[in-house]
C-alpha cells in the first residue's frame, strides 16, 4: 500500500510447491529477508499443528515440536531486536488441539439412510461435524431422525447460529450443522479414513480448542495483562494498530496492550485474602530455605497446582495448604 508509505511487506511461510516446507527453512528465509525496509512481517510455522494431529497434544512428539517452535521464535525475536532495537510481537495460533478419545462412523448410517445424494440432500462429513443441504422437504426430517439418539454430538440450533456468527453467513454454506462433542472424531470422513490423535474445530468455548494469543511490546509496560478471549477477526485490526495504520471504523476493535486489565494471578480458586497470605508466606519460607542451602542456585521451580490457581487451603483446625508444596 504505497499510499500509506509502506514500501515492502515481508510475507514468509507461503507454501508454493507440492513438498512441505520445514519450519526451520521458513524461519531461515525470514531471518534472511527481514530488514529495516519493512514495517510488518508475517511468519507461519506449522510443525506443531502436524504433531498435534498425528500424535496428540500430550505426546512427546508434540512437546518436541513445541520446543523446536519456541527456539525458532526466539531466534526471530532476537534478530528483530538487533535490527530495530524494539518491536511488537503478536504470537497466536488459529486453534488449539483436543485429545481424541472416541471415533464414530457417521458416514455409514448416512449412506444407508435411503437419501439420494445430490437429489434428496447433500452433506459434507468433516472430522468434527457434518454440513447438510436439504433438497427436498422430507430430507431434514430424515436426517434429524437419523441423528436423534447420537450421544457424540448435536445439531446447532438458533442460539448457536447467532453465537457462532453463522446467521450472518451465506446460507449456501449449509442448511444445517451437526457438531461433534470435543474429543470425538467422525471417521471415516471426506478427508480420509485414518483418525487423528488430536483434533480441533469443536465448540469455541472448549478451552483446549482455543489457540494462544500473546502480544508483547518491548517498549510498553512490563506488567502482565490479560487480553481475555480474542476473536480471530480482531487479529487483522490488531496488526493494523500495531503498525500504526488506520483501523476502519466498521472493523472490530484491535487489542491495545495498555487497555488490557492487569493480571491478578492467585494461588487459590477462592482467592480469600487469608489463604493467599498463607501460601505467599510459605513460598517465601521455601525460597529463603533453598537459598540458604544452595547459595549459588539459579532457579527455583515450583510444581503442583500453583500455576493453575488451584491450591487448596483448609481452614480447620488451622490454616494449612494441602499437598501442593512439591
Amino acid at each position: 500500500q504505497a499510499e500509506d508509505g509502506i514500501r515492502d511487506v515481508a510475507v514468509t511461510g507461503v507454501q508454493t510447491c507440492a513438498l512441505p516446507i520445514s519450519d526451520r527453512a521458513i524461519a531461515a528465509k525470514a531471518l534472511a529477508g527481514i530488514d529495516t525496509s519493512q514495517r510488518f512481517a508475517f511468519v507461519h510455522l506449522s510443525a506443531l499443528d502436524a504433531a498435534g494431529h498425528g500424535y496428540g497434544p500430550g505426546s512427546r512428539e508434540t512437546q518436541d515440536a513445541l520446543d523446536d517452535t519456541d527456539r525458532l521464535v526466539e531466534g526471530l525475536v532476537a534478530h528483530c531486536r538487533r535490527v530495530w532495537g524494539s518491536l511488537r510481537l503478536i504470537a497466536f495460533g488459529d486453534h488449539g488441539m483436543v485429545p481424541v478419545v472416541r471415533t464414530v462412523d457417521a458416514l455409514s448410517p448416512l449412506t444407508r439412510s435411503g437419501l439420494r445424494f445430490g437429489r434428496d440432500a447433500g452433506y459434507f462429513v468433516d472430522a468434527t461435524g457434518i454440513r447438510f443441504w436439504y433438497l427436498t422437504s422430507e430430507a431434514r426430517t430424515v436426517v434429524r431422525r437419523l441423528f436423534a439418539d447420537a450421544d457424540y454430538g448435536r445439531f446447532l440450533e438458533h442460539d448457536d447460529w447467532k453465537r457462532f456468527g453463522l446467521d450472518r453467513c451465506d446460507r449456501r454454506n449449509a442448511d444445517d450443522y451437526f457438531l461433534a462433542h470435543p474429543g470425538v472424531v467422525l471417521s471415516p470422513n471426506f478427508f480420509g479414513a485414518k483418525p487423528p490423535q488430536g483434533m480441533h474445530g469443536y465448540d469455541p468455548a472448549c478451552p483446549d480448542n482455543q489457540g494462544a494469543f500473546i502480544y508483547w511490546d518491548s517498549s510498553a509496560i512490563t506488567q502482565p495483562r490479560s487480553a481475555g478471549v480474542v476473536a480471530a477477526r480482531r487479529l487483522y485490526t490488531t496488526m493494523l494498530h500495531a503498525c500504526g495504520l488506520a483501523v476502519p471504523d466498521a472493523a472490530p476493535p484491535p487489542v491495545v496492550v495498555t487497555d488490557c486489565e492487569p493480571e491478578s494471578p492467585t494461588f487459590t480458586l477462592a482467592a480469600q485474602p487469608s489463604h493467599e497470605a498463607l501460601v505467599s508466606h510459605d513460598l517465601l519460607r521455601i525460597v529463603r530455605g533453598v537459598r540458604e542451602a544452595v547459595p549459588d542456585c539459579e532457579a527455583i521451580a515450583l510444581l503442583g497446582s500453583f500455576g493453575r490457581g488451584e491450591v487448596v487451603v483448609r481452614d480447620e483446625p488451622q490454616l494449612r495448604a494441602v499437598n501442593d508444596y512439591d
